[in-house]
């Protein structure tokens, strides 16, 4: 475990006066915890002086430290399972240093409840989010007031931000567009020259693609023969070029990708950390991906970005970011009981019979004509670390 990672502040010191604290816990995934951010940016707007901490895994601690809207990240290795009772109670006492009032229950995981309870938060609150597991005690269940959408329709980061408001007493503004993106500290020089260097290794001319094959979860992916269909595709009418992300274990579909298309395919799986990755999107004209956490970081570079919904919901789960083009089975929109054609103030989702490799050609090929995202500079402009000179 490793512990106390700061953010943007720090918890107060002794005999200093703490401003009113406001703990999230999200022991899930690196998207989930990015969706909490602007759930705790409402609090340091509301309540002057705030101060704010997440409980969550160590992947989405290094990402969130430095973030301006959370002040403290609590690592909690991969949930209280794996801590055994030792590590849970120290994780538990470190957590009550920072004198944090409200706690609020973004997982619904029992075993966060458990860990807010050891730390001493008494006011434990959570809200029922439909599609979403329901929370467990030691959570308390606060019901939000009927809004103006079917709760359905209501993205991950708004249902949270309600919670926080409702909490609060303030009233909440109805819709997706006030809310805030994930704001997170820029990569760091080292994360751009590493990306600058495996950037050097693909084609200098062209379009550069990313692509994320699959997720933690088989359900997502999209079958290895659409990815193929569609790069040779984009290669041939626009000369574009691919990398394949992701960790290792994502290593042999990557590979076998490369060996089955004409399509200039590198592997970039394993070859990177959270950091390198974000400054790898800020080189890239486009990002191709199913939903996973990879999704959220490329949106929240600012990369075009088209994502692929097998099974998930994309209202609940849908990027927050411009430039952005979400293709999503007719299946998966009925088991989450979504209409085929996104209402207002819901993501901008486009329904396919089964979205293949034609729809996905076309949807790239629009956000390849909208030009470069905002940081498209940042990597390419700094280029590959110089070659060390001989004394």
């Amino acid at each position: 475990m490793r512990a106390g990672v700061s953010g943007g502040g720090a918890a107060p010191g002794a005999g200093e006066a703490p401003g009113p604290g406001f703990v999230g816990y999200q022991l899930k995934n690196i998207g989930d915890a990015l969706v909490c951010l602007p759930a705790l940016a409402l609090l340091k707007r509301a309540v002057p002086g705030a101060r704010t901490a997440l409980v969550t895994r160590p992947g989405a601690a290094e990402l969130l430290a430095g973030s301006p809207d959370v002040d403290r990240v609590h690592v909690a290795s991969h949930g209280t399972r794996s801590l055994g009772l030792r590590g849970t109670l120290a994780l538990a006492g470190e957590i009550a240093r920072g004198r944090w009032g409200t706690a609020f229950g973004f997982d619904h995981k029992r075993r966060s409840g458990i860990l807010s309870l050891l730390a001493g938060q008494r006011r434990r609150v959570a809200s029922p989010v439909p599609g979403y597991e329901a929370p467990a005690w030691p959570w308390a269940t606060l019901e939000a007031p009927a809004g103006p959408r079917a709760p359905g329709l209501v993205h991950m980061a708004e249902h949270q931000a309600r919670l926080c408001a409702l909490a609060l007493g303030v009233p909440y503004r109805e819709g997706p567009g006030h809310l805030l993106r994930p704001r997170l500290a820029p990569p760091t020089p080292e994360a751009f020259r590493e990306a600058a260097g495996l950037l050097a290794g693909m084609p200098a001319r062209g379009p550069r693609a990313g692509l994320c094959l699959q997720g933690r979860q088989p359900e997502k992916s999209w079958h290895l023969a659409n990815w193929r269909l569609l790069a040779e595709a984009l290669h041939s009418r626009r000369g574009v070029s691919f990398c394949v992300t992701g960790g290792p274990g994502d290593g042999p579909a990557a590979r076998a990708l490369a060996s089955m298309t004409r399509a200039p395919v590198a592997d970039f799986t394993g070859r990177t950390g959270l950091g390198g990755f974000r400054a790898l999107c800020r080189g890239l004209d486009l990002f191709l991906t199913v939903d996973t956490g990879a999704a959220h970081l490329a949106a929240e570079a600012g990369t075009p970005l088209l994502v692929v919904y097998t099974a998930s919901s994309p209202a609940l789960w849908a990027p927050l970011g411009d430039r952005i083009r979400l293709l999503c089975y007719n299946w998966a929109l009925l088991r989450h009981g979504l209409p085929l054609s996104p209402p207002a103030d819901s993501p901008r989702w486009e329904a396919c019979g089964i979205p293949g490799p034609e729809e996905a050609l076309a949807a790239a090929e629009s956000l390849l004509d909208q030009g470069p995202g905002p940081g498209r500079g940042d990597v390419r402009d700094r280029g590959p670390a110089p070659a060390p000179q001989a004394p």
